[in-house]
């Protein structure tokens, strides 16, 4: 989930995937 699925989803942790995906990309 907080490896970046969450952020590509970003269904089960909407307020997760802001931040996930500035990591990510």
């Amino acid at each position: 989930m907080m490896g970046g699925g969450g952020g590509s989803f970003n269904i089960p942790k909407p307020n997760v995937t802001p931040p996930l995906l500035h990591l990510k990309a």
